[in-house]
């Protein structure tokens, strides 16, 4: 009497961007060697099964069988989530009156950030909206024709993945953005 394969539980390890995922399982009984399928691609394994790399956000189903065709076996999960790792520092709350141009420079303590494989981070003043006006790569702006004189800005940091350009990927599913506690007021200097 011939009996079907079995595995071990399925062990989904996910990769340093969090953007991809490998399912690994070992197969033991049966006939070796097994063939595993997705549908599309077939695999001839001994005993240790690992996939291609899978999305993040997408389910995974493989059968697989022995030489002595009494299986096949499934193993499946419909969705794979990649939990968001990255994490943010803290920026000074002091606020700021910058009169003239500027800069207006805030501290940055990045202590507590945490950055996943293709994460970067960077700045942006923004009028409370967390849309950014201008970037940079420092917590640093002065006043430009972008901004007007009178108006409190926030500065803010970003973290997320690398746009290609070495700035955040605003469209980014782990993006953080710190809270915009840190304030200038830009207004022109007065002449006496």
């Amino acid at each position: 009497m011939n009996l079907p394969p079995v595995n071990d539980a399925a062990e989904v390890t996910i990769n340093s961007t969090n953007t991809g995922y490998v399912v690994c399982f070992k197969i033991s009984g049966g006939v070796p060697p097994y063939t595993v399928t997705n549908g599309a691609t077939v695999w001839v394994v001994d005993s240790v099964f690992c996939s291609n790399e899978l999305p993040c956000g997408s389910g995974y189903y493989f059968e697989y069988d022995g030489a002595n065709g009494c299986g096949p076996v499934i193993v499946t999960e419909p969705l794979v989530e990649c939990a968001c790792t990255t994490t943010g520092g803290e920026l000074d709350p002091t606020p700021q009156e910058i009169c003239g141009t500027g800069p207006a420079v805030v501290a940055y303590d990045a202590t507590n950030q945490v950055l996943d494989g293709d994460d970067v981070v960077d700045f942006m003043i923004h009028n409370g909206d967390n849309v950014p006006i201008a970037t940079n790569t420092i917590p640093s702006f002065s006043y430009t024709g972008l901004l007007t004189y009178g108006t409190t800005y926030y500065i803010s940091a970003r973290i997320g993945n690398n746009d290609g350009n070495g700035s955040v990927d605003p469209t980014d599913p782990c993006l953080v953005i710190t809270p915009g506690p840190q304030w200038c007021s830009m207004r022109s200097r007065q002449r006496a």
